[in-house]
């Protein structure tokens, strides 16, 4: 097995330990965050901005996931699984867009 392989595999094994929760209904937020975050680091390589710029869009959006979890923390799981889900996922990217829209019109001034 290549260190890769091996990376991700551990990974994938640790991950359900990362919950603390018992129940498959978490493991699907913790693997939707999972791929938000690999899915945002992918467009963030690939949009055309500047280093600042990219590290703004990069703060914006660790700041937005630290924030729509301090505000569903304390909402129970299986009452709001959906709205957790939804906010998870989505929030952060809807925030990062954002962001990188107004730097877009930023740079054109």
């Amino acid at each position: 097995m290549t260190n890769k392989k091996q990376a991700l595999l551990s990974v994938l094994l640790i991950t359900p330990m990362v919950a603390l929760a018992h129940g498959e209904e978490v493991i699907y937020t913790l693997f939707i965050q999972i791929i938000s975050i690999i899915i945002s680091l992918i467009i963030l390589v690939s949009v055309k901005v500047s280093v600042t710029g990219r590290s703004i869009l990069l703060g914006i959006y660790l700041f937005s996931v630290i924030a729509v979890f301090y505000f569903i923390n304390n909402l129970p799981f299986r009452d709001n699984m959906l709205l957790i889900n939804l906010s998870v996922a989505f929030v952060p990217f809807i925030v990062s867009g954002l962001t990188y829209l107004l730097l877009r019109i930023g740079e054109f001034k």
